[in-house]
């Protein structure tokens, strides 16, 4: 999903070669997420955010799929399960897409589905529905 180009230039590709992004469960804006796990629980809000994103405000944007939006055209189909958490992280992604003008990111909801067990649900051998949008996303793409 992050578009910051460094990593791609760092192992010699850019933009171009990537055909579409599929985040499951995520957040997108770290300082947003950050502000949200302190409102829960201060202590693993500041131990979870600074030993995963680092220490400052700007390392945190920096990990903030968000902030570079505008940077690609690279489509994504975004997999949203149902914890409120995860709703509001992939609103703060549609905020940002529809300000960045981005209109081929698509949010599915992942009815059902919890962050523990949204990719373990799309294994099983069962007709899945979020299994065949991923899929028709990558035929598309």
């Amino acid at each position: 999903m992050r578009s910051d180009v460094r990593y791609l230039k760092a192992r010699g590709l850019d933009l171009q070669q990537v055909a579409g992004a599929i985040p499951i469960s995520g957040a997108y804006d770290i300082p947003d997420y950050h502000k949200a796990l302190k409102r829960g629980d201060p202590e693993l809000g500041e131990a979870h955010i600074r030993a995963v994103f680092g220490d400052s405000r700007e390392q945190w944007l920096h990990a903030s799929p968000t902030e570079f939006l505008t940077q690609s055209s690279v489509p994504m189909l975004v997999v949203v399960e149902e914890q409120a958490g995860f709703q509001r992280y992939a609103r703060r992604l549609a905020k940002a897409a529809k300000k960045a003008e981005r209109s081929n990111i698509r949010l599915l909801d992942a009815k059902g589905r919890t962050h523990s067990n949204v990719l373990l649900m799309m294994s099983g051998r069962h007709d899945d529905e979020v299994r065949n949008e991923i899929v028709a996303f990558m035929r598309a793409s």
